[in-house]
């Protein structure tokens, strides 16, 4: 298991690993972790052992998101009236 901790020491993420994964390391520049992997007898992927590389995925950027919900709402509240004003 590999631990992913802050500067204060807390626990931020867990991954696990086999007993084959060894050398972590981590770019300072941009947080992206390398394991290195030793090969696993049946893997397809990486036989003969490979580096993993572990990022931080981004969130999606919220200004989008609320704009769309707000068109939304107004798109309902526009059909809403409109169809108070129909009947």
């Amino acid at each position: 298991m590999l631990g992913i901790i802050d500067g204060a020491g807390d626990l931020l993420q867990t991954v696990a690993t086999t007993p084959q994964h060894h050398s972590v390391t981590v770019d300072p520049t941009n947080g992206l972790v390398f394991v290195a992997a030793g090969g696993i007898s049946g893997n397809d992927i990486c036989p003969n052992g490979c580096m993993l590389v572990y990022g931080p995925v981004p969130e999606p950027p919220t200004y989008p998101i609320v704009l769309t919900a707000i068109l939304g709402l107004v798109a309902v509240s526009w059909w809403a009236t409109r169809r108070r004003t129909e009947d």
